[in-house]
């Protein structure tokens, strides 16, 4: 019975201390660790040791871009790692703790910000941020938050343009002999961008290792600089803007220049053009809020707009022109000049001259009455100068009308290729 009762006790003594080992003593720990710790002075027990800072930033999601403001919006996460000489343990004196959690507030922390941050909004409240600490002393920082970041952007490629967007992060008072400040990533091309703007997408996420002398102070600043480069998605803007104003405008060219057409015609079509006028108009307009503003000069879709305006504005004075011309050509009884005969019977103005001259040497003398085969060559002759006038202005109106399709169509195709 003793032997039994002996075993037994054993037994739950064993028990015990392996629950004991297996049992991590956290509270006894942090009570070794800040007894005497001061969060206010860099975690070094000599002064001239450089302090390593490894920084890690990703984009979690880009929210929007702001080209009138030139700022980008972002969901950021950074996570930044630092050994602290004082924050240092054996693993072994407090039942295998290998590592401990303690709020952000109970412990040293670099003074990193990002200089071109123009506001930002932390996702949870300061007091839930935790550090990870490491029996060796590393420090695990990790945050995630809101940002609105200043980007310059150039649109002058408005919609085809690309635009990069920089995070600009270094260590506010300390040099970079007190902490040199290092991307955690050696290969320096960091992760994707987990979600990408409905408007943007990505191209590139890439960070680097900056060094910024001071001359005032004579001091070595280290600093780290994202490059996010973005590519706007023209599709919006090539369906909504570029083919309405191209097909606007090829039918203002095409019902303006139609061949076959008489005076009265011609009315109808300065109607249709300043009837496209008024709609390229709108389109500028709706352009115009679309597009962003800038100093560097009118995007590229604001010249494209401006251009098909300009088409349609020379084609309504192209055609003002020939029916004023046909019009007092008809009316007035003009004699057609030399290159409205070629342009009307495909003649050189040689040709035309030579065959006057042999009509005129070769007239014969009248066999009846003088004066009815005047009249009868005036109204023979006013039938053929209305009809050379009609042809030569309908196949300058042919020309005109392949002419400026061919621009219209070769201005597209280099604005979108």
């Amino acid at each position: 019975m003793l032997r039994c009762d002996t075993w037994i006790l054993f037994c739950l003594m064993i028990s015990g201390t392996i629950r004991l080992n297996c049992t991590c003593s956290e509270h006894a720990l942090h009570q070794a660790l800040f007894k005497d710790y001061n969060k206010l002075l860099r975690p070094v027990k000599n002064q001239s040791t450089t302090t390593f800072l490894k920084s890690n930033t990703d984009v979690y999601s880009i929210v929007s871009v702001n080209e009138q403001e030139e700022s980008i919006d972002l969901v950021l996460w950074d996570v930044q790692t630092w050994q602290d000489e004082f924050l240092q343990w054996n693993p072994t004196d407090f039942d295998n703790c290998t590592s401990l959690y303690v709020p952000a507030s109970e412990i040293w922390q670099p003074d990193y910000v990002v200089l071109n941050l123009l506001n930002s909004e932390p996702l949870i409240s300061d007091s839930a941020f935790y550090v990870r600490i490491e029996s060796n002393g590393l420090v695990a920082f990790g945050q995630t938050y809101y940002a609105t970041l200043r980007c310059d952007m150039d649109i002058t490629a408005f919609p085809f343009d690309t635009q990069t967007c920089p995070i600009l992060g270094m260590l506010w008072l300390y040099d970079s002999k007190q902490i040199n400040l290092t991307l955690s990533d050696e290969k320096q091309n960091l992760s994707t961008v987990r979600t990408d703007s409905a408007e943007f997408e990505r191209v590139s996420f890439e960070g680097h290792e900056l060094f910024f002398f001071d001359q005032i102070q004579n001091k070595t600043y280290s600093e780290l600089r994202y490059d996010l480069k973005l590519r706007r998605l023209p599709e919006y803007y090539i369906y909504v803007l570029v083919v309405p104003s191209f097909l606007l405008t090829s039918l203002c060219i095409i019902g303006i220049f139609t061949p076959n057409s008489n005076t009265g015609d011609r009315n109808e079509k300065m109607t249709l053009g300043l009837t496209t006028l008024l709609s390229m108009a709108v389109i500028l307009n709706i352009t115009a809020d679309a597009m962003p503003k800038s100093a560097k000069g009118l995007p590229l879709l604001g010249y494209y707009v401006l251009y098909e305006i300009g088409m349609c504005s020379l084609a309504t004075i192209l055609s003002t022109v020939i029916m004023f011309t046909h019009e007092r050509a008809t009316t007035q009884d003009w004699d057609p000049p030399a290159f409205i005969h070629w342009i009307a019977n495909l003649k050189t103005p040689c040709q035309y001259f030579k065959n006057a001259m042999v009509s005129t040497k070769s007239e014969e003398p009248p066999l009846f009455d003088q004066q009815n085969e005047l009249k009868l060559d005036m109204q023979k002759k006013d039938s053929e100068n209305k009809k050379v006038w009609s042809i030569g202005l309908d196949r300058v109106d042919t020309t005109l009308l392949i002419l400026l399709l061919i621009s219209n169509c070769i201005l597209t195709a280099v604005m979108l290729f």
